[in-house]
């Protein structure tokens, strides 16, 4: 199509920016991932007409070599984003030997003097009539086809030519480097279950013939083979999470609340629903059942003693059996990540968090009293582990570097992996049948965008970026002074969290890192430098540069434990910040003047967490944490942590209250008197503040959809930035992994 036209496609319900790679649909913003965004572009651009294989390959990935796997993945995802037209039919149309095709008609928005003028073009106009045409066939049930010649051309080359000029450079193969030799996906088939994107847990069935899924406060149970679900009746209880099929497929099993909460109980119910039945109380987590159906394995959090246990319980007899000592503070347990059981009964493995922002799997042989971790180090971060039926591999939810989670199959014990699940999208809470043969997932895909507004009418919201395909602002924001904003940015080029400078004045967008190894997190500013984190040979550390992204250097350079969540003071004199080792925690900073450190705030009856913020005329800090001892005082008993406020001019002078959860970002009020944080809203997401000692929370701002990743005010408390967009969560059906 011409340069005249303005890039603005119309098709059905959706509206297309080819320029921006926006997909819209009813004003909303719908993520893509670029290469989706390309192809779709491709199809709306010959409308009327298959494009072929050939011709995607070409066009979508020039110059590289890739499988047929690639593209039904991405033509899955836009599928499943489109839905069906009028006729119940997919809008992308398939045909052997053909290609792919649009079969909306599509309207393109053509730039004509100073009207705008349209001009239709649909694939109707473009019909033989009656030229016959192969039969459709899916690309997904296809048998494989050998390559054409141009791409045997680019194996070739792919295969001959990128080996030496590694070699030539002297290259040394880092965790995304790496990944780009990995082995093709070439047979995963992705069949999607749902697409309501608040699917919140899911779980497969045994014999894999049955899905059950949390979708708000309800439980469903589909039927794969009829594609039908129903919604459970399960008398009194109105939260769900941990949800896990008995061996033979009869009952759910599941725990009453978030997988937080200390005093959740877990319980068992018909699969078709019912009166629920109590198994377990006092768990924390997620739990599940050993191979014969026997025994239940699920975490305890000791707080008084700083500990975690797993526990064993005897479903028959319903007594705890054995305690294991899973970990020590200040390492953290996976809260999603279910004890998985080896299929001979014998072993267990489970996930540990890291004060360095890193988790490890860790192996327990029943037959003995201490884990060992499985040594799998091309993994940052864990979320879950699942063994596959043979007891010769396991599955992984696991992050290789970056914010997203992936599939991988991991050969015991020699730790070999292959993956199963590439993009910008996560992959989770993952359930395998008992032949093996196939795996129920979750999966999340992120998009935001940042906003900003003023402090007296936060409804009133101007964008700062469009587009949905680099989590603007996800994992950290923050003001350096009252006209520029310091984000995080990633892409499908390099997943890692990087940091980049917005002006206000202009909208203009300066990108400070680029780093392909190491996520750059918790950015803070007095005007002049950025204070972060990053983590090196395992140690986290604090470090600086100028406003532009230069003159970067280390501030601390300690390998006695992790120094995480800086935060400057408005003078540039202090970096203030946690410090976390074995068997110590406490509050440190960084004297900029005379070039040491010392420890602010110590405790042992009150264990740091990893994150701290400093009010905003620098005399308080906050913290939270799982351990640590707390008041013989009922009250504390009932909720999972604590939160501890620390005046900095008289440290020993300090207050900790109960709280229900531990927020993913927290900021004091601008006038330093209460603290806010994001919280989940009955539609949609919202801010939230707690005065000291009042009652509350209360919403300060209330989005009625989507979900607010992270907020920051500024220097001067006038303005508020946001980063908020969606996060749909879908459950995905894998098959033909194995082939």
């Amino acid at each position: 199509m011409s340069s005249e036209f303005d890039n603005l496609y119309q098709f059905g319900e959706f509206l297309f920016d080819r320029a921006g790679a926006h997909l819209q649909r009813g004003g909303e913003i719908i993520p893509l991932s670029p290469k989706a965004a390309e192809l779709l572009a491709l199809l709306l651009e010959n409308c009327g007409r298959f494009v072929s294989k050939d011709e995607i390959f070409e066009r979508v990935w020039p110059a590289t070599f890739v499988e047929d796997g690639v593209l039904t993945q991405n033509i899955y995802t836009l599928r499943k984003t489109l839905g069906s037209g009028p006729d119940g039919k997919p809008l992308i149309e398939n045909k052997t030997r053909l290609g792919y095709r649009i079969t909306a008609a599509v309207v393109a928005v053509e730039k004509a003097g100073s009207d705008a003028e349209t001009r239709r073009r649909g694939n109707a106009e473009n019909h033989d009539a009656g030229k016959s045409e192969p039969a459709e066939q899916p690309e997904t049930d296809r048998p494989p086809v050998a390559a054409s010649p141009r791409r045997r051309v680019a194996a070739l080359l792919f295969i001959i030519v990128i080996p030496i000029a590694l070699a030539a450079a002297g290259w040394r193969f880092r965790p995304q480097l790496a990944a780009f030799f990995r082995k093709p996906i070439e047979s995963v088939k992705f069949t999607g279950l749902t697409k309501s994107g608040d699917i919140a847990n899911a779980v497969l069935s045994p014999d894999g013939k049955f899905a059950a899924f949390i979708k708000g406060n309800n439980v469903f149970l589909r039927d794969l083979a009829i594609e039908k679900e129903i919604r459970l009746d399960i008398p009194g209880v109105d939260s769900f999470s941990s949800l896990q099929f008995s061996n033979d497929g009869n009952y759910l099993y599941f725990r009453n609340n978030n997988v937080l909460n200390t005093l959740a109980k877990v319980f068992r119910v018909s699969r078709f629903g019912g009166e629920k039945e109590l198994v377990v109380e006092r768990t924390w987590g997620s739990f599940s059942l050993s191979p014969d159906g026997k025994n239940l394995a699920f975490f305890r959090n000791v707080v008084n003693e700083g500990i975690f246990r797993l526990v064993l319980m005897d479903l028959e007899n319903r007594r705890e059996e054995k305690e294991f000592t899973a970990l020590e503070a200040p390492n953290t347990m996976c809260l999603n990540c279910a004890p998985a059981w080896s299929p001979d009964g014998r072993k267990i493995i489970f996930a540990v968090n890291t004060p360095a922002g890193t988790s490890r799997l860790m192996l327990l042989d029943l037959a003995g009293e201490t884990a060992n971790e499985i040594s799998l180090p091309k993994f940052r971060r864990f979320e879950q582990a699942v063994w596959f039926p043979d007891g010769e591999s396991f599955l992984v939810s696991a992050s290789d570097g970056g914010s997203f989670f992936h599939l991988w199959k991991v050969f015991y014990p020699n730790g070999d992996s292959q993956p199963l699940t590439n993009g910008l999208v996560s992959y989770g809470k993952a359930s395998i049948s008992a032949d093996g043969k196939k795996i129920l997932a979750v999966q999340s895909t992120a998009s935001s965008n940042i906003f900003v507004a003023n402090a007296d009418n936060l409804n009133e919201q101007k964008p700062l970026t469009t587009g949905n395909q680099n989590g603007f602002g996800q994992t950290a924001l923050n003001w350096i002074d009252d006209r520029r904003i310091v984000f995080s940015i990633v892409s499908e080029k390099n997943p890692t969290e990087n940091l980049a400078v917005l002006n206000l004045a202009d909208n203009s967008k300066t990108a400070l890192s680029n780093e392909t190894g190491e996520s750059l997190r918790f950015p803070t500013s007095d005007g002049k430098f950025i204070y972060f984190n990053a983590t090196k040979n395992g140690f986290s550390n604090i470090y600086r540069m100028t406003t532009d992204g230069t003159e970067r250097r280390a501030i601390t350079d300690g390998t006695d434990g992790q120094r995480q969540s800086p935060r400057v003071t408005n003078d540039g004199r202090f970096v203030y910040y946690t410090f976390r080792a074995r068997n110590e925690s406490n509050i440190r900073r960084f004297d900029l003047e005379t070039q040491k450190e010392e420890i602010v705030f110590n405790n042992p009856e009150v264990p740091v967490g990893p994150f701290m913020e400093l009010s905003p005329d620098n005399k308080y800090i906050t913290f939270f944490s799982l351990t640590g001892r707390r008041p013989n005082n009922s009250e504390f008993d009932k909720y999972n942590a604590v939160m501890t406020i620390v005046a900095l001019d008289n440290p020993a002078e300090y207050k900790i209250f109960p709280v229900s959860i531990i927020p993913p970002v927290r900021r004091f009020s601008p006038d330093g008197r209460a603290l806010d944080w994001i919280s989940a809203a009955t539609d949609g997401a919202q801010l939230v503040r707690q005065a000291a000692g009042e009652p509350g929370p209360v919403p300060i701002y209330t989005t009625p959809d989507g979900r607010i990743f992270n907020f920051a005010w500024s220097k001067n408390g006038k303005q508020l930035a946001l980063a908020r967009g969606q996060l749909l969560r879908d459950a995905v059906l894998l098959t033909d992994f194995d082939k």
